[in-house]
Parts: structure tokens; sequence; C-alpha cells
């Protein structure tokens, strides 16, 4: 081994930088450079060695991180403890049966979030066709680029399926609701809130062009879309498809919901385009 002179720091770490002596191994690489082995083993005496008060660079650069994290840890925690707070407020309020009190901290709890989103259909497109393809419900259940396994459930009560009167849309079909179990695979969510496949309940009403779909996802999700096929305004006029998506949720996911939307709808949109024009089969 190969004595060097060193630096040596609080933290344990010591850096080797001019060498002093050099071994028999390193003296032979020397003279033969192709046919010997370099030494890669060195050592310091402590008359040669700077001691340091401080921790090194590396161990600096990562104590900044790791206050950054805890930071951002802490202040996770302080909202977690905020949000437990309120849950223990609605708790006791329950057992109590202060209904006015509870609705308001209900709306504490939760948001609300509408997104919406327009695609124009290509004149090829006729409207019965596009309203016939999102009517296909096994069609519009796979073009979600997440889904992995569908099914059919029983129908739901009539109540339970009612398009919300503040939604602005076409009637609905004589058509009945029908309830599909859907198991999508997620990848973006925050560890330990889902699993990463998250099985939903889909409910399909038929409306005069289009549909409303309400899906219900664990940890309270509640989106409420209306899909319809309209005419577009202006002097070009033709059609287009629109997607209006009332996001019902717990302020802590809200993001994450709002964010996969905005993440997946144009290729949804592009699917159903294709299969409108008869340039893809599902």
């Amino acid at each position: 081994m190969c004595f060097h002179k060193s630096i040596k720091y609080t933290c344990a770490h010591t850096f080797f930088t001019i060498c002093i002596r050099t071994c028999h191994v390193q003296d032979e690489y020397l003279i033969d450079p192709e046919g010997c082995t370099p030494c890669d083993i060195k050592t310091s005496h402590a008359l040669y060695t700077i001691a340091v008060d401080r921790r090194c660079d590396a161990c600096l650069r990562l104590d900044a991180r790791v206050g950054d994290m805890k930071a951002v840890l802490k202040g996770a925690r302080a909202k977690v403890d905020e949000m437990l707070a309120i849950r223990d407020s609605a708790n006791e309020l329950w057992e109590r049966n202060d209904k006015e009190v509870l609705e308001k901290g209900a709306a504490i709890l939760n948001t609300t979030t509408t997104l919406k989103f327009t695609t124009p259909l290509p004149p090829s497109i006729p409207a019965p066709k596009a309203i016939a393809t999102l009517q296909n419900h096994e069609t519009f259940i796979k073009c979600d680029p997440h889904m992995i396994s569908f099914k059919s459930l029983p129908p739901p009560l009539a109540d339970a399926v009612a398009v919300p009167p503040s939604r602005v849309c076409s009637p609905r079909t004589q058509d009945p609701t029908q309830t599909y179990e859907v198991t999508d695979r997620v990848h973006a969510l925050p560890a330990g809130l889902w699993d990463s496949d998250v099985v939903s309940t889909t409910e399909i009403t038929n409306l005069e062009r289009g549909i409303f779909a309400r899906l219900r996802s664990p940890m309270g999700i509640v989106m409420e879309t209306v899909w319809e096929i309209t005419e577009m305004e202006g002097e070009g006029g033709g059609l287009e498809m629109v997607e209006e998506t009332v996001i019902s949720c717990s302020r802590l996911l809200s993001g994450v919901v709002k964010g996969q939307c905005q993440a997946n709808w144009k290729g949804i949109h592009a699917k159903l385009v294709r299969i409108m024009n008869g340039e893809e089969e599902v």
C-alpha cells in the first residue's frame, strides 16, 4: 500500500491527496504499466494527516437535502394533523347528530373541481355514428389506457343514477343505466394511498347526444362526466366531442385525480375519434 497525505473530517470520511511514498506494487507498475497492476490501497500516517473540524462536502450536501426533506415532511405532517383534527371533530358531531354543522365540516374536507375537454370531429364522422360509439359501453370503457379488466354488475336503483339537475346536457334515453366494475392499474399515485390496482364502479346512462358516466373510486372519489356530440359554434360549424367532468374528492387527493384526467384525455379522445372513423377496432 502507498502512503499519502490526507484530510480527515468530523464525519469520519478521509480524502487522500499527494502520494508521499509508493509501495513495491506501485513501483513495479510504474516500471511496466502494461504488465503490472497499479496499487489500489491508500493509507496515511498521523503526521501527514490534517484534521478538519467540519463534515466533508458530500456530507454537507446530503445534510442539506435531508434538511429540505425534513421540512417537506414536517409541513405534510402538519397538514395531516390538521385533517385528522377535522375528522375527529366530524366524528364528534356525527355522534351528536348535529347535521347542519356536520355538513359544514364535510365541505371543509372535500372539494369539487370541474374540467372540460373538447375535440373537433372530422367531416367524415356523422353525428349518429359518433353518438353510437359513445353509447357502446364496452368500447367506451376499453378506451381507458389504465383499464386491465371490467365486468357488468346488477343495475343500480333509479334514484342513484339520476343526472344532477345542475348539469347541462341532453335528456336521457329510455335505455336502462348499466353498471360496471372496472379495474385500473395506476402507477402515479402517492405511496400508501392506493394499491397499484384500483377497483371502481362506473354507472353509464345514455343521453340523446351521448352518455353520462358516474365513477366511484376508493377514498371517496366521485367523478361525474357528460360526454356529448355537439355542433361547434362559429362560421365553420361541424361537430365536436365534449367531455365535461365534475370531480368530488378529498382536498388531499384533488391534485392527483385532476392530474390523471389532464394527462389522459388527449389519448382517450384520439382513440375514440379513430374508432368513430373506422380506423381502429377495439
